[in-house]
């Protein structure tokens, strides 16, 4: 969980609270990884 300073402008609210903001930053990252690596693959 190193990581979690990044949503540190997100998750102001006591730890355990920010689960749906760290989904949805998680989910974020996933669809442009995906992004990327489709396009990487298409060229």
């Amino acid at each position: 969980f190193g990581n979690l300073f990044f949503l540190d402008d997100i998750s102001v609210t006591p730890a355990g609270v920010p689960d749906g903001g760290s989904t949805v930053s998680l989910l974020g990252f996933a669809l442009l990884g995906v992004a990327v690596l489709r396009r990487k693959l298409r060229s």
